[in-house]
């Protein structure tokens, strides 16, 4: 073996030894190369966790759900008593029909297809209720995603500065790539959940434009009733 070829091998296994033992290679800017390549982007501490303090509090004060849920059930109880009613004109009607009392049935078919139109336009507003519970439960669902993508980001960014503070001459290389391989674990995680915070935020989306629509006929169908010329 020639003496250059000796002086590469030696140059090459310094190198290695210098990327297995140094965890961190600090660039002008202060940001440590493990840093830069890392999958998760990067972002101060402070920032995250105020992220996460937002987003504790935004769950917590979080009613739309509670709400929605109370109008919704508030509606079915008012579509029973409208049917109990409508149940009565219709054996009144019967009766009236039944002794040829033509006056009475007369009245009583208009207010059957009264009682018809309020449960019609009750059972549209259960249907939008019934959305917009979705809806709300969507946004909780993708409140809590977001939580845990931010409680994830924290964990890696945690790690990350441990892993960068390793720079003591008792450190192994065993130490340093077993912490290496710990922070990609948690990568991988924080990259599932942002998959899950995005199938939570097409979901809350799809039903958001699905409360849009029972609004709509919801409107239309007051229109009829109303009358409206358009």
């Amino acid at each position: 073996m020639t003496s250059f070829s000796r002086l590469l091998k030696m140059g090459i296994a310094l190198f290695a030894l210098q990327i297995l033992t140094v965890p961190s290679i600090w660039t002008a800017d202060g940001i440590s190369e493990s840093l830069l390549l890392s999958v998760v982007p990067h972002r101060a501490i402070e920032d995250i966790r105020a992220d996460l303090d937002h987003s504790f509090i935004a769950i917590k004060l979080d009613q739309r759900y509670t709400s929605a849920k109370e109008t919704y059930e508030m509606v079915q109880a008012r579509i029973v008593v409208r049917e109990n009613e409508l149940n009565e004109i219709e054996l009144k009607l019967k009766n009236a029909k039944s002794s040829n009392d033509k006056s009475q049935a007369v009245a009583l078919k208009a207010s059957k297809d009264a009682a018809k139109q309020i449960l019609d336009l009750l059972e549209s507003r259960k249907n939008l209720r019934f959305a917009e519970v979705e809806a709300a439960q969507s946004g909780s669902e993708l409140a809590q995603a977001s939580k845990f993508v931010l409680e994830l980001e924290l964990e890696v960014s945690q790690k990350q500065v441990e892993h960068d503070s390793l720079q003591t001459a008792g450190t192994t290389a065993m130490e340093v790539n077993a912490l290496s391989q710990t922070i990609r674990a948690i990568e991988g995680k924080y990259l599932e959940a942002q998959q899950e915070e995005a199938k939570k935020l097409e979901q809350l989306a799809s039903r958001e434009r699905h409360v849009v629509d029972q609004r709509l006929k919801l409107f239309d169908l007051q229109g009829k009733v109303l009358g409206d010329k358009r």
